[in-house]
Parts: structure tokens; C-alpha cells; sequence
């Protein structure tokens, strides 16, 4: 389901879904096109369970988008619904992360 405020904004709805959908994925090419130069895209957007951009990255372990999605004000301890943040779902997998 989407966030409430985007019901009456189709473009806006549309790049929201590709950009969840590329960092769920690791398409860091497709999450760079969508950020690159559109402040409309606002990378802590919830989803209806509270599932941010950067929580989907950090569960697939796709450092290179979640660098990104830092680099575009992504915060860090945005929790869930279950209380998870993109920092504790990187954290979880088994990961290499260079800092």
C-alpha cells in the first residue's frame, strides 16, 4: 500500500516504486538515474509497514546503494513497523562492509 500522501501525484508514486524497487533488487545504476538531480524523490518515504529505501538495501546487503541513499540524506535509524532500521538489517546478514 502507499504512503497516504502520494495518492493524487501518479509520477511521483511511479518513481517511489522503482526507487523501492531498485534498491530491493541492487539496480545501484536505476537508484542513481532516479536521485540523480530529483529532490521530489524523498528517500526516508515509508511504506504503508514503514519499510524505508535504505532498510530494503541494507537487508539485500547492496552497499554501493546504500551509500547512496546516505549520500542523499537517508536516515539510519528510521525504524519499521517492526522496529527495524537499514542499519540492523545490514547488520543482520553476513556482509563485508568497508568503512
Amino acid at each position: 500500500m502507499l504512503p497516504a500522501k502520494f495518492e493524487q501525484d501518479e509520477e511521483r508514486v511511479s518513481k517511489w516504486i522503482d526507487l523501492m524497487k531498485a534498491c530491493s533488487t541492487g539496480d545501484a545504476a536505476k537508484v542513481n538515474s532516479l536521485l540523480q538531480g530529483d529532490d521530489e524523490i524523498d528517500v526516508n518515504q515509508q511504506d504503508d509497514k514503514g519499510v524505508t529505501p535504505l532498510l530494503l538495501a541494507g537487508r539485500g546487503g547492496h552497499t554501493e546503494i546504500v551509500q547512496q541513499l546516505l549520500n542523499k540524506g537517508a536516515q539510519v535509524g528510521a525504524q519499521c513497523k517492526k522496529g527495524k532500521t537499514g542499519l540492523m538489517e545490514a547488520c543482520s546478514e553476513t556482509y563485508t562492509w568497508q568503512c
